[in-house]
């Protein structure tokens, strides 16, 4: 590993009380704390996760989407989905694949006079 990320992640554990060093001349000798530590640093964490999620909760009800497929197929499907199109008073967005090609030779001519 390169000596700059060592010594950003060393750094970073650290700051964190979870490593401590000896300074002996120029040279810095690095440990692990007392394990339970460990402990504190993790439950502090969670004291600190648990305060914000309320927040997150909140935020994810209020961005929560209802969304589901619909897929239509033949001159049924065809005729369901110009039908929900129509009905939806422009609140709903319909895709839908084949082409003019398709339709047109699947549903009549007179059925697109009707639609339309």
């Amino acid at each position: 590993m390169q000596n700059s990320v060592v010594h950003r992640a060393l750094n970073s554990l650290i700051e964190k009380g979870l490593i401590s060093y000896i300074s002996e001349g120029k040279k810095k000798i690095y440990q692990a704390v007392n394990p339970e530590n460990f402990h504190d640093f993790i439950n502090d964490k969670m004291k600190r996760f648990d305060e914000i999620l309320p927040e997150l909760k909140r935020k994810q009800q209020i961005s929560k989407v209802v969304s589901f497929t619909e897929v239509f197929k033949g001159k049924r499907g065809i005729n369901q989905l110009y039908t929900t199109l129509l009905n939806s008073g422009g609140k709903e967005y319909n895709t839908f694949g084949g082409g003019s090609e398709v339709t047109y030779d699947v549903m009549d001519e007179n059925w697109w006079k009707i639609y339309i």
